[in-house]
């Protein structure tokens, strides 16, 4: 598991703990002691996937054994970010494209960022 989806409705900004987001998912203490190893010792990347409106802000708190040391855009437009060392949390201020499907647009947009991690 090396990323995590975030969908959002009818706000404009969302301050996400991402070790509550994980003590409170369906797994087991084990499945989830087994998730938070791979995060804070393995793994060199988060993939962080985001639905929502025209353009929101994202502030995600990180657990402490996790450092930000880059950012990157896969799909979308990251307007801004910078990294809250007092909270270990990094903010985002993403702009989100539309998907269309012949004369179909999808209401919600999509963006995909990057990232790159350290101990």
């Amino acid at each position: 598991m090396n990323h995590i989806v975030f969908k959002e409705e009818g706000v404009e900004g969302a301050l996400i703990d991402l070790k509550t987001v994980l003590e409170n998912m369906n797994y087991s203490d084990e499945e989830r002691s087994l998730i938070m190893d791979f995060l804070e010792g393995v793994t060199p990347h988060l993939r962080l996937l985001f639905e929502g409106s025209y353009g929101d802000v994202f502030e995600i708190i990180l657990p402490k054994n996790i450092k930000v040391i880059d950012v990157q855009v896969l799909r979308g437009n990251l307007m801004s970010y910078f990294i809250n060392y007092a909270r270990n949390s990094i903010v985002l201020n993403i702009q989100f494209y539309k998907i269309t499907s012949g004369s179909t647009v999808d209401p919600y947009g999509r963006a995909e960022i990057l990232l790159i991690l350290t101990r």
